[in-house]
């Protein structure tokens, strides 16, 4: 995909990414103000739920827990960017082992669309392909990381 087909998002394709083109990209983001309710817990995003799955795992790796109940609370109320920095600023190391699995992460894709029947049903009416990528300063960057987000997408939609 080239710099100038970002403006084709929500034409040709949809862009899972908090500042798509496309209001289905900007609502299927993990960014956004999503609360769902997963194990009789509720997140007001799934970036929220996202950190507070990394440091549950990480507290379950140590011999003593790194992160209390007062942080693991308030994780669970921020939203997006929120909530990604509030872990960063409370954990300094590289996380990445401590990541969610995608069937994980599938399951709380599903809570969400049940918990917002609007963003299923513009997933199942949506024809165009999902993405993912970002967009910094007007020019496409690579999300390659994390591009399972728009093929769990698009498995759920195809489940559907």
């Amino acid at each position: 995909m080239t710099d100038n087909q970002i403006l084709d998002d929500g034409k040709t394709h949809i862009n899972v990414f908090s500042k798509s083109r496309s209001v289905l990209g900007r609502l299927l983001s993990n960014f956004a103000h999503t609360p769902i309710e997963f194990k009789g817990l509720k997140f007001d995003s799934i970036e929220s739920w996202w950190y507070w799955m990394k440091m549950n795992n990480i507290n379950a790796a140590e011999l003593f827990p790194v992160f209390d109940q007062e942080l693991l609370d308030l994780i669970r109320s921020k939203i997006g960017k929120e909530a990604k920095e509030y872990f960063r600023s409370l954990y300094k190391s590289d996380s990445s082992d401590f990541s969610s699995t995608k069937e994980e992460l599938k399951e709380v894709y599903k809570l969400k669309l049940e918990a917002h029947p609007n963003i299923k049903e513009m997933l199942l009416e949506n024809k165009l392909p999902i993405d993912h990528y970002y967009v910094m300063f007007d020019k496409k960057t690579s999300a390659d990381s994390t591009m399972w987000t728009a093929k769990l997408w698009e498995e759920i939609k195809n489940e559907l």
